[in-house]
């Protein structure tokens, strides 16, 4: 992947500016250069070179949003996940999901395993959060496995590649893509607009 393909892609879309200008003293280079040192883990590639061009935002109206590397958010987050159900997360030995399915104590604890190994980098307008499994890293690809979770359910992996994620779901620019469960009912919500946040 390279800077150039972010470009191509940001041609591609039809651009919406924010009803109020915002904007960020951000250094993509410097700043995520010194976020990375400070957390001890390093950023997907894509990521990166998607915040260079990009910058922070949200993609369909609101409906998935992109931010900047923010450990307070990301801790903000696995937070708000763990606490779901009665008594933290999945507790329960049988769980009742939105009226559709059960999930065992195991699968509960498995799931608390991962989003302990998580760093939440985006949102949904469904109460669904965006990470990456941290103990996915290669150094061959530069990235992690991409995970959408939704309050009080059971991750699902959406893909590996940054690019592919935002290209062909967030944007929807590849019709065979095959979506997660938690995003097969909003397909119509996602449009080829961006809230962009800073300007290419």
């Amino acid at each position: 992947m390279t800077i150039q393909q972010w470009k191509n892609l940001f041609k591609q879309i039809n651009l919406i500016e924010p009803r109020k200008k915002i904007r960020y003293e951000f250094n993509e280079e410097e700043d995520l250069s010194t976020f990375e040192s400070e957390v001890g883990f390093t950023l997907p590639t894509e990521y990166k070179e998607f915040l260079q061009i990009f910058g922070s935002g949200h993609f369909g109206h609101g409906f998935l949003s992109i931010n900047y590397p923010n450990m307070k958010f990301s801790q903000d987050d696995l937070k708000y996940h763990l606490n779901a159900g009665k008594e933290g997360f999945l507790k329960d030995a049988l769980f009742f999901i939105s009226g559709e399915e059960y999930v065992t104590l195991e699968e509960a604890e498995e799931a608390r395993k991962l989003l302990n190994s998580a760093f939440f980098f985006g949102r949904s307008s469904r109460q669904e959060s965006l990470f990456w499994n941290l103990k996915t890293y290669s150094k061959i690809d530069k990235s992690y496995d991409i995970y959408i979770v939704r309050l009080g359910q059971i991750p699902v992996k959406i893909c590996r590649s940054f690019f592919y994620f935002v290209h062909d779901i967030c944007f929807g620019l590849n019709p065979q893509t095959v979506y997660p469960l938690q995003l097969h009912k909003y397909l119509d919500e996602v449009s080829l607009d961006f809230w962009c946040n800073h300007n290419f």
